[in-house]
């Protein structure tokens, strides 16, 4: 039976005095965070050297899993989780995996979020927020929330594509960014795994984390 494999989680922490002092008017309240995670389906293979000849391994891809503060991370966890009953979700190396095990491996991750600028060495991140135009809506609340978001997005011109407007955001390298990003993500109904375009090293035999530790304390020495 084909299932998704899941190879490696990392996450970032935006601490919330940071957001306030980037964005005053946020409403949040709470330090936010970006989960992300390498996975591929196990039947979907691609071809690569190693050495000098050409194999065949599973492709696999970084994506955005979630997005908010750290309940609503771990809520998006749980949920995933229920996957790993039926099978269709494995931890790489696992034969078979359940939920409490995934559940544990990704609050571990969180508890060990590193700062966007860390990762933003390894992990390259543009998010898009894509809402209704103001103009077109009749609801007044939620034309008030569009037109505070195009206001405080008023040096990025908007991409208008039918009756919405598109911004691009970087989160991880604009402090400003992630602060309008996390506190108007609500407006967009898109899943979140199709608001983003993730993209680092997928096939390093190191796992993510390690790696940053490592930079991290070579630059220390």
């Amino acid at each position: 039976m084909s299932h998704r494999i899941a190879y490696d989680a990392v996450a970032v922490r935006f601490p919330i005095e940071t957001l306030r002092e980037a964005f005053p008017q946020t409403r949040l309240f709470d330090d936010q965070f970006l989960l992300f995670e390498l996975g591929g389906d196990n039947n979907v293979t691609t071809s690569q050297y190693r050495g000098n000849r050409v194999v065949e391994i599973r492709m696999r891809s970084w994506s955005l899993m979630a997005s908010g503060q750290k309940s609503t991370i771990m809520r998006t966890v749980v949920e995933n989780a229920a996957w790993c009953e039926s099978g269709c979700l494995r931890l790489s190396g696992s034969r078979d995996t359940q939920a409490e095990t995934f559940i544990r491996r990704y609050r571990s991750v969180v508890e060990a979020a590193v700062p966007p600028e860390v990762l933003g060495r390894h992990l390259a991140c543009s998010m898009t927020l894509s809402v209704p135009d103001p103009q077109t809506l009749d609801d007044a609340w939620r034309r008030k929330e569009l037109t505070g978001l195009s206001e405080s997005l008023a040096e990025h011109a908007p991409a208008h594509v039918g009756e919405r407007l598109h911004w691009t955001l970087s989160p991880l390298s604009n402090m400003h960014d992630a602060a309008i990003m996390f506190s108007y993500q609500y407006l967009d109904e898109r899943r979140i795994f199709n608001r983003a375009q993730v993209s680092g090293h997928e096939y390093d035999a190191t796992p993510l984390m390690k790696q940053m530790n490592t930079a991290t304390l070579s630059l220390a020495l």
